[in-house]
């Protein structure tokens, strides 16, 4: 597959090592017979191995899996934390051109269950701290057969195993060790399925993302711009699960780039810096709230005196001009969704940022428009919702796995319908509104909780905000407010809301506000907002119509 619309110029060493497709577990390869005794993965409280080692333990677990009767084709769920042998699993599950469908490490009960039995794997792996997660969910699951634990010897002192009937648990790292690699590796191609990621449902069921290796090749390009961000010499730091694309990233883009991976089991705002400092980290992701947690940190004489050079943000925060200048670091962003590869992008040319909310320009080789709900084209400068479509095939999602009718309810009439609202102007810059399902009708208007958001963490005590819709007999919907604060703050609700008052049309004021000491989030640090819809107007909420 040719990275259409990219030259060599333009996407250095990517462009240079990439001009046609290859696979991930075959660049791999590649990798490790050219430079066996580079360092390829280290993690913070754990191991490090070279490019030789992880391939060569990464096919070790193909014939592991193999002797499973996994093959072509099959499913193989993994439940693993951010860690070296949660990329061998997908390694040796791609050595046999499987399947990996890596499972969000938090998932109990019926999410688990759903999960296992839309999948229909017959081989788990996880770690030993989340069989038991499993074996609460093993009787409903009938398709399981057997669950291939890590990080133990032995399973005989696991809680519950006693108990275990009619499945084979079996602690996998003695066989692992004791196994040759894998020497008849299967070549994966630009259309098979890499693994299968499921998104946070919300209206229903989760749905399995078919990512294809063509997907996550061109994902890697839409997430790691050129200029050092990724190259032979970068050490990526990555603190995400690698359930979610974002967690997969840099593993996969120090594969393109030739260079490092530092692994975080989860990302930690104390140890950041101790981070990047003591592992030489050049380049990291910033998702969301994170990128706020390191920008809100008291400012020390050093901030600039680091190896870190490149940051991308998803999305921009509030002042990527001034986060730019503390810390000494070019800034780019994106707009991704699992489902599809950075189709926007932004900072590549190193431009001032001015608009937190402008995602950028059309990357090359991608067809974008912003639609009404019939799907017609919006005049400019109108909001509606983003559609694209790839000018070459495998480049997004393969549909999502055994949702047909889902599949063909995003692609309806031949585009993919990203569910999000959008505005693109003259100059052909998009600029991100809010999701679909989060804007709020307020008396007649159309309220982006976006906008709300960005004022409302503009107040310097105010580290994170989310803004939702309240179901009211009145107005449709009322506009609420949940704010955390930055370390020592204080802030009462009604100067919160003179504050919000001198920034906002009377319609988009929120009537409700809460100060929490946490909001709920996803594992990957994303505040969930149907939660908090959910909560609707508790005791502690704070009613502008009401309060004295």
């Amino acid at each position: 597959m040719p990275v259409a619309g990219y030259g060599p110029a333009e996407l250095g060493s990517i462009g240079e090592v990439m001009a046609e497709f290859a696979a991930v577990p075959d660049l791999l390869a590649q990798r490790a017979a050219e430079h066996p005794d580079r360092l390829y993965a280290t993690e913070v409280a754990g191991r490090s191995v070279t490019y030789a080692q992880v391939w060569s333990e990464s096919r070790q677990w193909a014939a592991v899996l193999g002797e499973y009767e996994v093959s072509a084709g099959d499913t193989v769920l993994s439940i693993h934390d951010p860690s070296i042998t949660a990329f061998e699993v997908w390694m040796g599950t791609a050595a046999l051109n499987a399947i990996e469908v890596p499972v969000n490490t938090e998932y109990i009960g019926d999410l688990l269950t759903h999960v296992v039995t839309n999948s229909q794997a017959r081989v788990l792996t996880c770690s030993a701290r989340h069989l038991p997660q499993v074996l609460a969910v093993r009787d409903a699951c009938p398709d399981l057969r057997s669950i291939l634990v890590s990080g133990v010897d032995s399973v005989a002192d696991v809680e519950g195993i006693a108990d275990v009937q009619g499945i084979d648990v079996v602690a996998v790292d003695p066989l692992v060790r004791a196994a040759a690699p894998l020497e008849d590796v299967a070549h994966p191609q630009a259309w098979d399925i890499a693994c299968i990621v499921y998104t946070s449902g919300t209206t229903g069921p989760s749905k399995g993302v078919m990512t294809g290796w063509g997907h996550i090749q061109e994902a890697t390009f839409g997430m790691a711009p050129r200029r050092g961000f990724c190259t032979p010499d970068s050490v990526i730091y990555d603190p995400y699960p690698t359930f979610h694309v974002s967690g997969k990233g840099g593993y996969v883009a120090s594969i393109f780039g030739g260079g490092r991976v530092v692994i975080r089991e989860k990302f930690n705002t104390a140890q950041f810096w101790n981070d990047i400092r003591e592992h030489d980290c050049t380049s990291v992701l910033l998702m969301a709230t994170t990128a706020n947690f390191v920008a809100g940190q008291p400012p020390r004489p050093d901030d600039a005196d680091s190896p870190l050079r490149y940051v991308m943000f998803s999305p921009w925060i509030a002042d990527v001009e001034g986060f730019k200048e503390r810390f000494g670091v070019e800034a780019y962003t994106n707009f991704n969704m699992t489902e599809i590869c950075c189709p926007i992008v932004a900072g590549w040319d190193n431009e001032v940022i001015t608009d937190p909310l402008a995602c950028g320009k059309a990357r090359p080789g991608f067809d974008l428009r912003v639609v009404d709900d019939h799907d017609r084209e919006v005049p400019t400068g109108t909001i509606g919702e983003l559609v694209l479509r790839p000018d070459e095939p495998w480049k997004i999602m393969a549909g999502y796995w055994k949702m047909p009718e889902k599949t063909v309810e995003a692609w309806r009439n031949q585009w993919f319908h990203t569910g999000d609202l959008f505005t693109v102007d003259a100059d052909g810059v998009f600029r991100y509104v809010d999701r679909k399902k989060d804007s709020i009708r307020r008396r007649g208007e159309n309220i982006s909780s976006m906008e709300i958001e960005k004022q409302v963490v503009a107040h310097p005590a105010v580290l994170e905000a989310a803004a939702v819709a309240v179901r009211d007999e009145v107005s449709g919907e009322e506009v609420k407010v949940v704010v955390t604060l930055n370390d020592d703050a204080t802030l009462q609700h009604s100067e919160l809301a003179k504050f919000l008052d001198d920034r906002l049309p009377r319609f988009m004021r929120p009537r409700y506000i809460e100060i929490r000491e946490e909001l709920p989030k996803t594992p990957t640090s994303k505040i969930r907002k149907a939660a908090l819809r959910e909560d609707g107007v508790l005791p502690m909420t704070w009613d502008r119509t009401t309060a004295g």
